[in-house]
C-alpha cells in the first residue's frame, strides 16, 4: 500500500464525526460521548468487575482483518458514540434512565429505546461515509485512482454516501415522533423471555435490504436487554408503514416455542448487529467450541455469507 494512503488511513480511521445529532437539527454544543445501551440499569445486570465482552478487529495476515472476542471492554467505554451533546442525551432519555420501566403501557418508553438505536446508527453510517469519502478523494489526490473516471472504489464511496442520506431521511421520521410526541407512530413488538438469566444487551438498528418501502428499504430497531435477574426484554420497533412486512419477515421469531425462539433471536444478532454485549460471567461458561462457532458465524456473516447451522451452541441466551 502506497505509504502516504497509509497514513491518512490510519488518521481518517481514528476520528470521529462530532455533531450533536438532537431533532432540533441546530444544536452547536460539543456532542460527547454518550451510550446507546445504558451503563447504569442494564451494564449493573451483565458487568463483572466493571467488564463486559464484546469483538474488536484482529488484524491477520493469513486470513486478514476479522473480528474477535474483546473480552475485557470496560463498561464506561461499551456502546458510546459521540452522537449528542450531554445536555440532549440527558434530557431526551431521562424517562428511561431514571423512572421505573412500563413498556407494556408507556409508548415514549418504548419509543426511546428505539430512538437510541437509530441515533447510533446514523453516526455510525454518516460516518463510514466520511472515512470513506474522504480515502476516494485521497486516492485521486495521490494518483492512486482516476479523478475524472468512473472505478470500483468511486462507486462504493458513492454508495455510502447516499445510505447516509436515506439514513438521514430515515432519522427524521424519528424526529418528528419525538418532536409531537406521537409516540405511537412506532410500533413494536415485546417479547419477555421468563426464568432468563441475564446474558446479553442489545442496541441496533437493521436494515431487511430486500424488502422495499416506497423509495427506501425496511429497517427493524432491536432492543435487548436484562430488566432484572430473571427477566430479558426483546423489542423490535417499527415504522408504521414499514411494520406489516417487517413483522412478516419475522413472523417465526414470535411464534416459535421458548428454545427456538431463543436460536432464532440468537442468530438475528449475529447475522445483523455490531452493537451487543455478553456477560463475562455467561461468557466463561462458553465452551471452545461455542466460542469458535459463535465468532466464525458472526464474521462469516458479516461480509453476507449465508451460513446455515441448526446448532444449539448458538445461543446467546
Amino acid at each position: 500500500m502506497n505509504k502516504k494512503l497509509k497514513d491518512f488511513l490510519y488518521k481518517v480511521t481514528s476520528t470521529d464525526y462530532k455533531r450533536c445529532l438532537a431533532p432540533s437539527g441546530n444544536c452547536e454544543n460539543a456532542p460527547t460521548k454518550v451510550h446507546s445501551i445504558q451503563n447504569s440499569r442494564i451494564f449493573d445486570l451483565l458487568q463483572n468487575d466493571g467488564h463486559l465482552v464484546s469483538f474488536k478487529i484482529t488484524p491477520s495476515s493469513e486470513i486478514g482483518p476479522h473480528l474477535d472476542f474483546d473480552e475485557r471492554i470496560g463498561r464506561n467505554q461499551a456502546s458510546t458514540f459521540q452522537g449528542l451533546c450531554n445536555n440532549h442525551d440527558t434530557k431526551i432519555f431521562q424517562e428511561i434512565e431514571n423512572q421505573n420501566l412500563d413498556l407494556k403501557n408507556n409508548s415514549k418508553q418504548l419509543f426511546l429505546f428505539a430512538y437510541r438505536a437509530v441515533l447510533k446508527e446514523m453516526h455510525s453510517v454518516t460516518l463510514t461515509a466520511l472515512r470513506t469519502q474522504s480515502t476516494y478523494k485521497k486516492q485521486i489526490e495521490l494518483g492512486l485512482l482516476p479523478k475524472n473516471e468512473p472505478s470500483a472504489f468511486g462507486l462504493w464511496a458513492t454508495d455510502w454516501v447516499r445510505n447516509a442520506y436515506l439514513m438521514n431521511l430515515y432519522k427524521n421520521k424519528y424526529d418528528e415522533v419525538y418532536l409531537s410526541e406521537s409516540f405511537k407512530d412506532i410500533q413494536h413488538d415485546l417479547i419477555v423471555l421468563q426464568d432468563q438469566s441475564p446474558t446479553i444487551a442489545v442496541s441496533s438498528l437493521f436494515s431487511l435490504d430486500h424488502i422495499k418501502i416506497q423509495d427506501d428499504i425496511a429497517r427493524v430497531a432491536l432492543s435487548i436487554f436484562p430488566k432484572n435477574e430473571s427477566e430479558t426484554i426483546i423489542l423490535f420497533s417499527y415504522l408504521k408503514l414499514e411494520a406489516p412486512k417487517a413483522r412478516e419477515e419475522l413472523k417465526e421469531i414470535f411464534f416459535a416455542g421458548p428454545l427456538l425462539k431463543r436460536k432464532l433471536i440468537s442468530k438475528l444478532v449475529l447475522q445483523n448487529c455490531e452493537n451487543f454485549f455478553i456477560s463475562p460471567i455467561y461468557f466463561e461458561s462458553w465452551s471452545k467450541s461455542k466460542r469458535k462457532l459463535v465468532k466464525d458465524y458472526f464474521n462469516k456473516t458479516l461480509y453476507g455469507q449465508n451460513v446455515e447451522i441448526d446448532s444449539s451452541e448458538i445461543l446467546l441466551f
